[in-house]
């Protein structure tokens, strides 16, 4: 009886230890500088040789690291998120279904007539990157600092005009079903809260502690 190898093993079970040897529980930093190492990554991970093993092996590793994993995209220019998707291929882009990005600020904090409002150029282009690499994409994880860098302080229609601006340009990434607000300086107040949930938006709390950032989700 020949010896049993990897791929003789249920696809379950490999499964499972991809999912051990790939998995994290925090999100993975696409850094700028790395834009041309595969998988370009801030930190190290490891299990990245099962990538270079045969074809089955490679591929199911790759689509369940890409596919399961989320993807920090806040630090990185439009331009290197392009040279990223090229470095990983089309194809493990293509795997990709969750990103982090910075809630976008607008042109000008200023109360505008309805429908005037535009977002900064440089994170519309980041947009518009994001897009066209990652197809696939169903969830973006959007990091909101202090609204007071793009919101009137009590100008609560600009607050509202803003906000349906953000959903209509976010919805319009990719095959995107799924937003989910993460609040990492304080809360934006209740009537901010209730509104990105009337948009279909998740709203979770990120709390200082310990040293570390505690994600939860609010209720």
């Amino acid at each position: 009886m020949p010896p049993l190898t990897f791929l003789d093993l249920p696809a379950e079970l490999r499964n499972q230890i991809y999912s051990l040897l790939l998995l994290y529980s925090h999100s993975l930093t696409i850094d700028k500088r790395r834009a041309r190492e595969i998988p370009p990554l801030k930190s190290y991970i490891h299990g990245t040789a099962l990538f270079l093993a045969n074809k089955t092996i490679s591929h199911e590793s790759l689509s369940l690291f890409y596919g399961s994993n989320q993807f920090d995209l806040r630090w990185i220019p439009a331009a290197d998120i392009l040279t990223a998707r090229n470095t990983i291929g089309r194809a493990n882009a293509a795997f990709m279904r969750t990103v982090c990005i910075n809630i976008p600020k607008f042109k000008k904090a200023v109360l505008e007539p309805s429908g005037l409002l535009e977002l900064d150029d440089t994170h519309s282009a980041r947009l518009d990157a994001i897009k066209e690499c990652f197809p696939n994409l169903h969830t973006l994880v959007v990091h909101v600092g202090p609204l007071g860098t793009w919101d009137p302080p009590g100008v609560l229609n600009f607050r509202i005009e803003a906000l349906e601006i953000l959903d209509a340009t976010f919805r319009r990434v990719s095959a995107v079903q799924q937003i989910i607000a993460i609040i990492s300086f304080g809360w934006p107040g209740k009537d901010v809260e209730k509104w990105m949930e009337d948009l279909g938006w998740r709203v979770r709390g990120r709390w200082f502690r310990d040293g570390v950032y505690e994600d939860y989700v609010i209720r």
